[in-house]
């Protein structure tokens, strides 16, 4: 939707709040290696994903669906 997207950190939960950067339920993930790799650039101590369109999923779901898709921006 746009060239930037806001998310929410929360250390002490280890959580992670987007809105449409990434969707664990849908069949491609085309921004899920870009986010992965700016997550691990901030060093952000994250356990859970929770996304504002879909269901939280662990983080371990967003490193294996971006080893499928690689980054593209």
């Amino acid at each position: 939707h746009c060239e930037t997207m806001l998310i929410a950190h929360f250390p002490r939960e280890q959580i992670l709040v987007e809105g449409d950067v990434y969707s664990p339920a849908a069949a491609v993930h085309i921004f899920a290696g870009k986010f992965l790799e700016d997550v691990r650039a901030r060093n952000l101590a994250v356990e859970q994903i929770v996304p504002l369109h879909g269901t939280p999923v662990p983080f371990s779901q967003l490193q294996d669906d971006a080893m499928i898709t690689p980054a593209t921006n």
